[in-house]
């Protein structure tokens, strides 16, 4: 029953995923602002990379046409990275990329407050887990540079790889009846499965 009921929530989800990819919108028309630009300069190109003090790396590259289809197109860089512009690029310190990410996400709590993100069941499960310590990551989910609602209409690169960044960690909805469903999809399930 269970397996039926985790078939059943994929083929909806990915028969969704489907409908929603008929009324793509093109990012081509977006015009980037000019601090964008500026940083998009370096940050469009390949190859920088941020090293932590455990010698953990990040890379900072930004794909410009992803930026512009995303939600937070019409955001300068500085506007998140405030401590940032185009004239000041000061070096910060982070002991691993666990800390950078952590520290990075808070930034998305400046405009998303917790009233408005406690609004979805996923998010409001997710502030439990911080009062207990696990500090949610936003980019972990949404991206950093490339944000996209789940009901954007857009088209994602790889609609696999979107769905799992939250659904393969272990994830369930309770309904009004005290009803669970388990949300976690098991990749090996679905490569295994007709859909």
């Amino acid at each position: 029953m269970k397996d039926e009921k985790k078939i059943n929530v994929l083929f909806i989800s990915f028969f969704c995923f489907f409908m929603i990819s008929a009324n793509y919108v093109s990012a081509g028309d977006i015009v980037l602002s000019d601090e964008v630009r500026k940083c998009a300069g370096c940050h469009g190109k390949q190859g920088i990379i941020k090293k932590f003090q455990n010698n953990e790396t990040i890379s900072a590259y930004v794909d410009a046409e992803k930026f512009k289809a995303s939600v937070h197109k019409f955001l300068t860089c500085s506007n998140c990275h405030t401590d940032f512009s185009a004239d000041k690029h000061p070096k910060r310190r982070f002991r691993s990329k666990k800390q950078y990410k952590i520290r990075s996400s808070l930034v998305c709590r400046r405009c998303h407050k917790n009233e408005q993100i406690k609004a979805k069941p996923i998010h409001a499960s997710l502030l439990r887990e911080e009062r207990k310590g696990k500090a949610p990551v936003c980019t972990d989910c949404h991206g950093a540079h490339s944000v996209m609602p789940v009901t954007s209409g857009k088209v994602y690169a790889n609609e696999k790889e979107y769905c799992l960044s939250c659904n393969g960690y272990k994830l369930s909805m309770v309904f009004k009846n005290a009803e669970t469903l388990l949300l976690t999809v098991d990749i090996s399930l679905l490569n295994a499965s007709v859909h």
